[in-house]
């Protein structure tokens, strides 16, 4: 299944938002997606439920918070 990752840092290259992500078996695509951006993680999460038959749509995750990497 195609997502776009919408908001956050502005210095996330165009080809990092547009990700694939495989469907969870019966559950369908995760509520959230982390993305690994210079020292920290991006997380974006989508807003609202899939309905049936969209897989060809690309999914909008919306960005929510930044954390960073634990050393």
């Amino acid at each position: 299944m195609n997502v776009i990752l919408i908001g956050g840092p502005a210095d996330i290259p165009d080809a990092a938002r547009k990700v694939r992500l495989s469907l969870a078996g019966e559950s369908g695509p995760a509520e959230k997606v982390k993305l690994r951006h210079g020292n920290g993680y991006e997380h974006f999460e989508r807003p609202y439920d899939v309905p049936s038959g969209q897989s060809t749509v690309p999914l909008a995750y919306h960005w929510t918070m930044r954390t960073q990497i634990a050393e």
